[in-house]
């Protein structure tokens, strides 16, 4: 399809663009939060009623694997986001699948680690889904499926 033939992007898909973009930055601001964290990971692992069982080594490489765990998966979520989210603003069907998907699981993340970040992340996230769906992004979105 040639950009002449591309229908404008409506509003509420640039908003939602930029909604996904912002909740990925904080994605990859509790990242690089995360990073400055070790010690309270090792803290938390020690916590555990099954760290009187551990040797202080497996200790450090459990808080070390969960650290790790964090950090990529914030570094994960918050590239996913943008590469969806600018799949969705090609008019994508399935880049707006996956920002649903995406979503849930940052809901899923929130519910069972509650953090600020997540929360507002998460929040920011719903509301960017629910602008990939109202009449205006539908017509859009049918609009370049049907230009293929």
């Amino acid at each position: 399809m040639s950009a002449a033939d591309r229908p404008a992007v409506p509003r509420q898909v640039r908003m939602s663009f930029w909604m996904f973009v912002a909740s990925a930055a904080l994605f990859a601001l509790g990242a690089v939060y995360a990073l400055t964290q070790r010690d309270q990971f090792v803290e938390a692992v020690r916590a555990t009623p099954q760290a009187k069982d551990l040797a202080p080594d497996a200790i450090e490489a459990a808080a070390t694997a969960s650290w790790l765990f964090a950090v990529l998966l914030n570094l994960v979520l918050a590239g996913l986001l943008v590469l969806f989210a600018y799949q969705a603003r090609a008019g994508k069907g399935w880049g707006r699948v996956g920002l649903i998907v995406l979503t849930a699981i940052v809901l899923l993340i929130v519910l069972f680690g509650p953090s600020l970040l997540g929360l507002v992340a998460g929040l920011i996230s719903v509301v960017g889904v629910v602008l990939l769906y109202v009449p205006d992004s539908k017509v859009y979105f049918d609009a370049v499926k049907r230009a293929r």
